[in-house]
């Protein structure tokens, strides 16, 4: 007959104990808490397992390890009621560990997407990009914010960053100006652009003077000086409406 932990907690007798396989011993010690090794004989695991029992008060007192007779030392009605409870706290100590080790995977699981998360960077990274801003010269300020611009839209750069990007490589006037300014204004492109462009003069104002004073040199056509001054002219109006843009 198949070895029944519950009936053998429920009514103990000897001949249950004398028919357990040495996994079915192992069992009844572990229920009882009694310390046994499976690496120990049957015969061992047995005579410690009557030794527990016996301790326990389920065996008669004094009674030979190797032989003694199992016992109720209660009323029926109360020992069964025992046993249950016993066999029934011993489940949830196994649901308890069970739970418990679910709980720990769920934690391992979830500190693996997170650590995944952090090997794929998703925000824009400006030391990664600073390479690419265009040499600030500033003997083409009035053509520079074109050239930075047009890589920014190009290479997806987010607007805010632009002012970030801009601080690593303005010099001279330009620095000094960016340096003048509040810390809100110069996290704004357009203001730092304006306050780059006045530290150069090259304003509206400063635009249509220098379109009145434009002259034809000798060695230009026509054609040249014309598209000259359409160059100019357009340089004018972006600077002067580049804040709806």
């Amino acid at each position: 007959m198949e070895f029944d932990l519950e009936r053998f907690v429920d009514d103990p007798t000897l001949e249950q104990r004398d028919s357990c396989q040495k996994a079915d011993l192992v069992l009844i010690a572990e229920y009882f808490k009694i310390d046994v090794f499976h690496s120990e004989t049957k015969r061992q695991i047995k005579t410690k397992a009557t030794e527990g029992l016996l301790e326990r008060q389920i065996l008669f007192e004094g009674a030979d390890p190797g032989e003694s007779t199992l016992i109720k030392t209660e009323s029926p009605d109360t020992t069964t009621q025992t046993r249950q409870f016993q066999l029934e706290m011993r489940r949830l100590e196994l649901r308890e560990k069970e739970l418990e080790a679910n709980v720990r995977l769920k934690e391992l699981e979830v500190e693996a997407m997170r650590a995944g998360s952090r090997a794929q960077p998703t925000e824009f990274s400006i030391s990664r990009n600073v390479s690419m801003v265009p040499p600030f010269r500033e003997v083409d300020v009035d053509t520079y914010f074109l050239m930075f611009e047009w890589a920014a839209i190009t290479l997806n750069w987010p607007r805010d960053a632009w002012p970030l990007m801009l601080q690593g490589v303005l010099v001279g006037k330009a620095q000094v100006a960016l340096s003048s300014l509040s810390l809100e204004q110069s996290l704004d492109y357009d203001m730092v652009k304006v306050a780059v462009l006045r530290a150069y003069e090259f304003v509206p104002e400063a635009y249509q003077q220098k379109f009145r004073q434009y002259r034809n040199g000798d060695r230009q056509t026509f054609v040249e000086f014309a598209q000259g001054i359409l160059r100019r002219l357009s340089w004018s109006l972006r600077d002067q409406y580049s804040r709806f843009w």
